[in-house]
């Protein structure tokens, strides 16, 4: 094996000098520089402008499982969603009518017909776009009338409708770089180690100008 094309690693064992309770939470220590630079982070830091309306798409998500509603192209005129946000329903949407789906919803269920994630098999559905067009009172909430882009953007796609769409079959995604730490104003600092941890061989020289 030629060792010099290997990447070089550094492995640490961590050796407990007394037992863990369950529970009990273990702290790294990531050395001085990275205790002052965090210091003067939080001393520093001021919210931007832009974060009164943020919500991940993740909390999004459970709020609207929770309020069980969707606003309609028209009402998002007047009350928009978050601009970090975009929407999509589920692939499958573009593929088979609601006729179709629903066979499916009766022999199982909307969860399992609109899974967003398949965790067996490490698929996620990450939708195509669409625009709600009408909300339908339904037996325990609404049903949607939908729009749906199939391939891509306006200009290119095939766009269809679909009526009737559960709730389960709609999702909002975080859009790229919109995550609080892709912010400029995130916490970022290499993680270091205190030095005496070091043996003093390691230590022993120049810091290249």
């Amino acid at each position: 094996v030629d060792y010099l094309k290997q990447t070089p690693l550094l492995v640490l064992d961590y050796i407990v000098t007394k037992d863990i309770e369950e529970g009990e939470e273990i702290f790294l220590d990531y050395g001085h520089e990275f205790e002052e630079a965090w210091r003067r982070h939080v001393l520093e830091w001021k919210p931007e402008s832009t974060w009164k309306s943020y919500m991940s798409a993740k909390d999004f998500n459970l709020r609207v499982m929770e309020d069980r509603i969707l606003r309609t192209e028209e009402e998002q005129k007047l009350n928009p969603y978050p601009s970090n946000l975009v929407f999509r329903c589920h692939s499958i949407l573009g593929s088979k009518t609601m006729e179709e789906l629903r066979s499916l919803i009766a022999d199982d269920n909307s969860n399992v017909t609109f899974a967003w994630r398949i965790p067996t098999k490490i698929i996620f559905d990450y939708g195509i776009p669409c625009f709600v067009l009408k909300r339908i009172s339904s037996e325990g909430g609404f049903l949607y009338d939908v729009e749906i882009n199939v391939r891509g953007t306006s200009e290119d796609g095939i766009v269809v409708e679909r009526t009737g769409v559960p709730l389960e079959a709609f999702r909002f995604f975080d859009k790229p770089y919109s995550n609080d730490y892709h912010l400029e104003t995130a916490f970022r600092h290499f993680m270091g180690l205190p030095e005496e941890m070091l043996p003093r061989a390691w230590q022993d020289f120049e810091v290249p100008k």
